[in-house]
């Protein structure tokens, strides 16, 4: 049934508003008939003039704006809330797809942390099917393998020398001559473990000294080492004194008495021989000598544990510290 609308002053029934609009604001042809404009009730005469002042009409314009701000307003909010779910439920879907990827991650991890822990386990077993070198110190090494060895004291070396064997330490020169000599005499004469002196610091400065029949530590040589090299170095040098004064007999007979003769080329070969042994007596006296030879020394006398970690090794080591 088509809908009717009444005008509430002349009671006329109208079938769309937009013809009861016309009737009731704009041509109020229910009570005269002039043309009125229903917005701001000025009348006209003719329908011509009506029209095209509802065009200008300010009351009616405003009205039209209001009602566009409003639509227009209305737009705006529906479209910030429809971006607003958007944003939410994409927000939505990251935070899920972050979840799963956590989940699977921790799962990676637990698979991991099981095999490192299984890892380690066979590891500590092997470990203490083996012998641990590590826990054991060089100190501890060689009081343990060398129990024995000589106390490092030149009356316990033989120490003497014949004369082809001065003449080639001391054409060796300093401190050369004499690092060979207490090469040869202490450490070489010996076997590794009757050996008295150890170097047991990377940087060469820490040495293991068997002295009254224990290892002392020696901090560059300084307590125990040092000291019996200078008493070396004293033997040789009254080794050259004993040479010299041989020499000088040989050169002073030769002046004195007029029948004993040399040859001039013997006399020159004696006079270089001993000013070899005067400049290697006079260079013996020199200020760090022994510390110079200590060094040289060092290489021959350094301990590796590595070379001795064998069976025999931890049956001492083991024995040793029970």
């Amino acid at each position: 049934m088509p809908k009717h609308y009444i005008c509430p002053k002349c009671y006329k029934s109208l079938h769309s508003k937009k013809a009861f609009n016309y009737h009731y604001y704009e041509a109020r042809n229910c009570l005269d008939k002039k043309s009125v404009c229903g917005w701001c009730d000025r009348a006209y005469s003719h329908r011509k003039n009506l029209m095209a002042h509802l065009k200008i009409c300010k009351k009616r314009i405003e009205k039209d704006n209001i009602n566009d701000n409003s639509q227009k307003d209305y737009s705006e909010s529906d479209i910030q809330n429809k971006s607003k779910i958007e944003l939410t439920e994409k927000l939505h879907k990251k935070i899920e797809k972050l979840h799963k990827e956590i989940e699977i991650i921790k799962q990676e991890k637990m698979k991991v942390e099981n095999k490192i822990i299984i890892q380690n386990n066979t590891l500590n077993n092997s470990m203490n099917n083996t012998f641990n070198y590590n826990r054991f110190t060089k100190t501890k090494f060689i009081n343990a393998l060398f129990p024995s060895a000589t106390n490092f004291n030149i009356e316990n070396y033989n120490m003497e020398l014949d004369k082809n064997q001065l003449e080639q330490y001391i054409k060796c020169g300093c401190p050369d001559g004499v690092t060979e000599y207490i090469k040869d005499k202490i450490i070489d004469a010996y076997p590794v473990e009757k050996r008295s002196i150890w170097c047991i610091d990377k940087y060469r400065r820490i040495y293991l000294v068997r002295i009254n029949d224990k290892w002392k530590s020696d901090d560059k040589g300084v307590k125990f080492a040092i000291p019996n090299i200078n008493i070396i170095c004293e033997k040789l040098s009254d080794y050259c004194c004993e040479k010299i004064c041989k020499l000088n007999e040989i050169l002073a007979g030769s002046s004195e008495d007029e029948s004993y003769s040399i040859d001039e080329v013997y006399e020159k070969e004696i006079e270089e021989e001993r000013m070899m042994y005067y400049q290697f007596a006079e260079d013996l006296n020199k200020n760090k000598l022994t510390a110079k030879v200590l060094k040289d020394l060092t290489p021959y006398i350094i301990f590796e544990k590595t070379e001795y970690e064998n069976n025999d090794t931890q049956q001492k080591l083991i024995k040793h510290f029970q």
